[in-house]
């Protein structure tokens, strides 16, 4: 399996601590090799349905973002920590037309993979966004 960043996730890894980093880098060659079932849970729609996009605890407060353009491929998309006062979901929302700003419930995360253990299908407008605005 591939597994790509975006420039500004990059940057992102580039400022983790020592600790973070080691993570991250295990995070990281996990999805190599289980793909999808290592990207932790989907994100929500504005319509209330899962986002084509999912987000992967991989160090305290940390969380990596990852979209799915094909079943070869993952992109960290963003590499940010949630806190009280910064919600990465909110700045992707900006970029992602019909991604929640907000999340679910911890008790509602549905898995990353499909039903059928494949990766979510990127849309043909998120596929655009990750060209137009990350370069891939």
């Amino acid at each position: 399996m591939n597994v790509l960043r975006t420039r500004s996730a990059g940057r992102a890894v580039d400022r983790l601590d020592r600790q973070a980093r080691r993570r991250y880098d295990s995070a990281v060659e996990e999805l190599r090799g289980r793909g999808c079932a290592a990207g932790g849970y989907r994100l929500l729609g504005n319509d209330g349905t899962s986002y084509p996009l999912c987000c992967r605890y991989f160090y305290g407060q940390w969380r990596m973002h990852l979209a799915f353009p094909n079943a070869d491929t993952i992109v960290i998309v963003s590499v940010a920590q949630h806190t009280a006062g910064s919600n990465p979901h909110e700045a992707l929302a900006e970029v992602f037309p019909g991604l929640s700003a907000t999340g679910r419930r911890r008790s509602s995360k549905p898995p990353c993979c499909e039903d059928s253990g494949q990766p979510p299908q990127t849309s043909v407008e998120a596929q655009a966004i990750l060209e137009d605005v990350f370069g891939l």
